[in-house]
């Protein structure tokens, strides 16, 4: 009798412990998918957000005079910076990120010296690339550090980048893996491929791919001074199951603007 009343308690101590295994377990399995859908629907209000702040494009995109646009600034980013700005995010960035990214601005800074101070300037973008069904808000960072966060909510202009309708090299990551994989579809982009960065209400700016590269992890090369208006996107590439074993580097050249 004794040896049975103390096998009903073990018993149902075992089967709590198999179904809090098994919650868990169900809980993991979910939370990928679940962090995916809460992370998209979020940069798909910032989206709405920002087309509803442009309204719409009546214009018709305006071919670009490289001979009158001014030659911004080179901007020198040293590999140690940009590095530590595009670690892979994680399952634990994942959920306690989930109180950021929502107001991005606070991360925007003007562009240059001669720009105006981000109080009296939007420095946010809606980046559009029809080719790959991709929409969504794109921000100025004034530091390395800020980058990150930004990437939770779209994508991250690097720090001191141009204006676009200047001569210069403006760089910008976004993640293609764990839940807030915006750019997962770049290498679907070819040459010849339309891009469009849009800045202000009546202003905005179209750009064609001119190449899709997979680089190096630590060629940060890409990021120098260009001879014309250029957009470069950057982001990991899976490489021998290292997920930033190496980067794809997608570069597209300024060719018209709408106003």
């Amino acid at each position: 009798m004794r040896r049975a009343a103390f096998g009903k308690p073990r018993a149902g101590l075992l089967g709590f412990l198999a179904k809090t295994i098994i919650i868990v377990g169900i809980a993991a399995l979910i939370a990928p998918y679940a962090m995916r859908y809460w992370n998209y629907q979020t940069s798909v209000v910032l989206a709405l957000e920002k087309e509803d702040q442009l309204g719409e494009r009546t214009s018709p995109y305006e071919r670009i005079d490289y001979s009158k646009l001014s030659i911004a600034a080179p901007c020198v980013y040293t590999a140690e910076e940009i590095e530590a700005a595009q670690r892979s995010p994680g399952i634990w960035d994942d959920f306690t990120g989930l109180d950021e990214g929502d107001d991005p601005a606070e991360s925007a800074a003007p562009a240059s010296a001669t720009a105006e101070t981000s109080e009296n300037k939007d420095e946010s973008y809606l980046l559009e690339i029809p080719e790959i069904s991709l929409k969504i808000c794109v921000n100025r960072c004034k530091s390395f550090d800020s980058i990150y966060r930004c990437m939770r909510s779209g994508a991250a202009i690097f720090p001191n980048a141009p204006e676009p309708d200047e001569i210069g090299n403006i760089c910008m990551s976004a993640h293609r893996t764990g839940s807030r994989d915006f750019f997962r579809n770049l290498d679907q982009l070819a040459k010849g491929d339309t891009v469009y960065l849009h800045y202000q209400k009546n202003l905005s700016y179209q750009y064609q791919v001119v190449s899709v590269s997979i680089i190096e992890s630590d060629d940060w090369s890409v990021t120098g001074q260009t001879l014309y208006p250029a957009l470069t996107l950057l982001s990991c590439q899976e490489y021998q199951g290292v997920s930033n074993g190496r980067r794809i580097m997608v570069r597209a050249k300024l060719v018209g603007v709408s106003r």
